[in-house]
């Protein structure tokens, strides 16, 4: 059996599909706060900028949010630059 993996961790050799300059978040930041807001049943981007929000002390505990909470555009770009294949480990 595989040894357990933070979630934070998990991100770590997740392709980031991002431009490199002018990013204000961090990629795993994102992903966190992306998962944890489906976790609790909501799916769309505008719910992913509130989780973040509504949540924002607690984040800060185990993620530098050096810029904050993204918006729910920043979130919006995010998910549809992701290659859902990459989740499936492929």
């Amino acid at each position: 059996m595989p040894e357990p993996v933070s979630l934070v961790s998990a991100f770590d050799d997740f392709p980031n599909p991002r431009r490199t300059q002018g990013l204000d978040h961090g990629f795993t930041d994102l992903l966190e706060i992306a998962v944890g807001t489906l976790r609790v049943g909501e799916e769309r981007v505008y719910g992913m900028e509130d989780f973040g929000r509504a949540r924002e002390d607690w984040l800060r505990t185990f993620l530098p949010l050096p810029s904050g909470i993204a918006s729910h555009d920043t979130f919006n770009r995010l998910c549809h630059a992701l290659d859902p294949a990459a989740f499936a480990g492929g």
